[in-house]
This record gives structure tokens, C-alpha cells and sequence, in this order.
């Protein structure tokens, strides 16, 4: 008996592989006809309704399309995707990248994600910057995707960088609690706020040195909160900037084309198995020379 169900909810139920949000979206764009006339997502239905779905497809103008790029998988299964992002890799479209990103790779490979999550960022949980190389993960079923956001929000899930940067730290293990928020001169450029208000986020990064030069340092740095571009505001707040970031740090470094920042690892319990699990991303070559570079000055 499905009398007085709202239909995203009755959709939902009857097609587990699609989130409720993105059905809600096809009925309100008028693809869900309820005895033969579109209805919206809020409409109850009566005993007797004949309910029917036109699947989209994805070559509308505002489609991400699927895109023939290369990239490593380091861990898969039905659920999730954890993939080596390479530097200057948009994670997902967006104003100046429109196409050629990892979720138009993505969805060559896992057309299924197509319908995961959001609609404009599909399977989708977290993001790195665009020149940020490493470790990220994908949800292929909206049951992996609610349960990786939720693991995020909770901060169950483990994330390790590797970052180069200027000078010799002072303090060889320490924890960097600074709220961040945008840069009000700037809105490209985040900055570090004095409390937490309406403007900034609480943010909270750790590091250990591993390894120091002439003038320069190898970071292991963990994060306790995913803010936009934390680990780069929150190392050049303490006077240490990520080596090659342009934007936060010197304009001057020449050695390597991008900032020096790497998600080598990704610890997590698996979504549906409950299995832990652990992902490496190999240090990129870039950053293993400039690594070598430091060591023989």
C-alpha cells in the first residue's frame, strides 16, 4: 500500500542505486509522470497510481560527460574508489575547469556514479586542490556515499600529507588550532581569523618533521578538519610556507611548478564490510626531486 507516500520517497525505495536527492531532482525537472502527468517530488500518491521515471541522458548541455583520462586506481570494489590524483587535476567541474577533471574520468570508468551524491559533483565526499597530488575517494552507491560523508563529518576518516616547506620548524611535533576562513581582500586566498564566527571555521592541523635541509623542511602533516586550503594557510601562518605555492607563499620557487603537497595515505573503515582499510599514494616524481634537490645543496 503506497497510499499517501511522497513520491521521491516511494522512487527511492523501488530504485536503491539512485539517492533520493538526485530522483527528487528528475521529478522536479518533470521526468516522473504519475498516471501519465509530471508530477513534482512533494506528490502523495493514491492506490492505483501508475508511477514511470524517463531516465536522463548524459548529454544534456549541463551533463558532466564521461572522458577518456587516464588515471591509478589503488584500491576498488562495488562501493568505493580510491584513486591517485595528479597535480593540476581538477577534482570536478567548475568555473574555469568545465571538463577534462577526475569525475569526468571518473565516470568513463563508473558510469553508475553518474547518479551518486550530488548531480554537479557525483560520488564526490572530499576534494584536494587542484595542484594537490594523492589519495582520494570516490562513492560508486548512494549507501557508500552517505555513509563516506557522515564518516567525513565525523572525522573518522584519516587523512596523511606530505608537504615541503621553508625554514627549519622550531617545534618538531606540533598541532596548528586556527580558525580559517576567506580572505575578505582577497576571495581566492584564505586566511586565519582569531575565533571561530559566521566568517571562519575551526581548523586544526598536526605535524611531525621527518626530515630537514639548508633552509627547508619534509612534513608529515595530519588533519583533524578539511578546510579549503588548510594545511597551505595554516603552515604559512607560522612562517613556513608549502614549497611552490604560489599563492600563499613565494613567487620566487623555481625548482618544482606546483606546491609541494601530497595525500600519500587514507585510513578508513569500510562502509558497507566494516573492514579497515589503508591506501598509499607513491610520492610523485616532482616532488621526489625537489626532496633530492634540498638534500644535495
Amino acid at each position: 500500500m503506497e497510499r499517501g507516500k511522497r513520491l521521491d520517497k516511494f522512487l527511492s525505495e523501488r530504485l536503491p542505486a539512485l539517492s533520493r536527492s538526485v530522483l527528487a531532482k528528475f521529478a522536479e525537472e518533470g521526468l516522473v509522470k504519475v498516471d501519465g502527468r509530471a508530477e513534482g517530488k512533494n506528490f502523495r500518491l493514491k492506490e492505483g497510481h501508475k508511477v514511470e521515471l524517463e531516465l536522463p541522458t548524459l548529454e544534456s548541455d549541463d551533463s558532466i560527460l564521461p572522458e577518456a583520462i587516464d588515471f591509478e586506481i589503488l584500491y576498488e570494489d562495488s562501493d568505493i574508489a580510491i584513486v591517485n590524483k595528479s597535480a593540476g587535476l581538477c577534482v570536478h567541474p567548475a568555473p574555469g575547469h568545465r571538463s577534462g577533471t577526475l569525475v569526468n574520468a571518473m565516470l568513463s570508468k563508473y558510469p553508475q556514479m553518474a547518479f551518486v551524491g550530488s548531480v554537479k559533483r557525483p560520488g564526490v565526499v572530499h576534494r584536494l586542490d587542484l595542484d594537490t597530488s594523492g589519495a582520494i575517494i570516490f562513492a560508486l552507491t548512494p549507501f557508500a556515499y552517505s555513509n563516506l560523508v557522515g564518516l567525513i563529518k565525523a572525522r573518522e576518516i584519516k587523512r596523511e600529507y606530505k608537504a615541503v616547506v621553508h625554514g627549519i620548524l622550531p617545534q618538531k611535533h606540533a598541532t596548528i588550532n586556527m580558525p580559517i576562513g576567506r580572505d575578505p581582500a582577497m576571495r581566492r586566498r584564505f586566511t586565519i581569523f582569531p575565533s571561530v564566527s559566521s566568517i571562519s571555521k575551526r581548523a586544526i592541523t598536526h605535524y611531525d618533521v621527518i626530515e630537514e635541509y639548508d633552509h627547508a623542511s619534509l612534513l608529515s602533516v595530519k588533519l583533524e578538519t578539511g578546510r579549503t586550503h588548510q594545511i597551505r594557510v595554516h603552515l604559512n601562518s607560522i612562517g613556513h610556507p608549502v614549497y611552490g605555492d604560489k599563492l600563499y607563499g613565494s613567487k620566487k620557487d623555481t625548482i618544482i611548478e606546483r606546491h609541494a603537497l601530497h595525500a600519500e595515505k587514507l585510513e578508513l573503515v569500510h562502509p558497507r564490510s566494516g573492514k579497515q582499510i589503508t591506501v598509499e599514494a607513491p610520492m610523485p616524481e616532482d616532488m621526489n626531486e625537489l626532496i633530492t634537490i634540498l638534500r644535495n645543496r
